[in-house]
């Protein structure tokens, strides 16, 4: 028997990176959408979890004990209020894959027909081993051929140069960079007919 489209609940899996960004696009999209109008009590619930949780990432990084529990303990909350949104995400959109798009909620794929295109989700960055590299990473590009990564100096304007390197691997290290130096990236995917969705931005300051 053929599945029908349906949101998933894989949120207990993500680590906190993937769950502040994720957590965070998906709930204001249900919130914009009148499909979804309904879930409007859910949703708001689920933002108003979520912004603790991201105020808690500021206090866990001084390694407080107590406060890296507390943040843990948000992220458990939010996991399931994230899954609990999923079947209500599901209970409205009745398989209606134009619908569930509209959420960003990761999808499953049914009759293993591959998915729309979407957006680049999870991107992150991190200095690397050695100074002058920017180490890149995505979770997840629903839909991609091959992924492009750039950046760009500190700051971002209309008329900023972005820097582009190809690749079809999650993750992409750049090296060379001026150390000291803050510097912005994004992920772009490349979908099956050449079209091209962009990722939020992401910095660090090079060491």
């Amino acid at each position: 028997m053929a599945k029908e489209n349906q949101a998933l609940q894989p949120w207990k899996t993500y680590n906190v990176a993937r769950m502040d960004s994720d957590a965070s696009d998906c709930i204001g999209k249900i919130k914009a959408a009148t499909a979804f109008a309904s879930l409007n009590l859910s949703a708001t619930a689920a933002y108003d979890l979520h912004k603790a949780f991201n105020t808690s990432l500021d206090g866990a990084r001084t390694g407080s004990r107590s406060l890296i529990a507390a943040k843990n303990a948000l992220k458990g909350d939010l996991a399931t209020t994230m899954n609990n949104l999923a079947v209500e995400v599901n209970s409205v959109a009745k398989g209606d894959l134009e619908l569930l798009l509209q959420t960003n909620m990761p999808l499953n794929k049914p009759n293993g027909a591959p998915l729309p295109q979407q957006k680049p989700a999870g991107v992150s960055v991190t200095n690397g081993l050695n100074s002058g590299e920017a180490v890149v990473k995505v979770m997840e590009a629903v839909g991609a051929r091959s992924l492009i990564y750039q950046y760009t100096f500190d700051p971002i304007t209309s008329s900023s140069v972005w820097t582009s390197r190809g690749s079809t691997r999650k993750n992409f290290t750049f090296t060379g960079l001026p150390s000291g130096t803050k510097v912005w990236f994004r992920v772009v995917s490349v979908g099956r007919n050449d079209g091209e969705i962009m990722s939020d931005v992401v910095c660090v300051m090079v060491i």
